[in-house]
């Protein structure tokens, strides 16, 4: 979490200082088990945002296919 920089209000350091309280809730004082715990959630929240995209690509991918057919 020091690592990131910048602030909570910036939305990649506010991921990872989320994914950061969480692993502290559940690793307690252990900084090796909180820094696996930030990263494994870290990752998990950055596949959920790919999915997103992906899936946002592909709408748009098929959108541009049907203007193209129209036109």
């Amino acid at each position: 979490m020091r690592a990131a920089g910048g602030t909570v209000e910036d939305p990649a350091c506010g991921e990872v200082y989320t994914a950061g309280q969480n692993a502290i809730r559940c690793a307690g004082e252990d900084e090796a088990e909180i820094e696996r715990l930030v990263y494994a959630l870290y990752l998990v929240r950055a596949q959920k945002l790919m999915g997103i995209a992906e899936e946002k690509l592909a709408a748009l991918k098929a959108k541009q296919e049907a203007c193209r057919f129209e036109s």
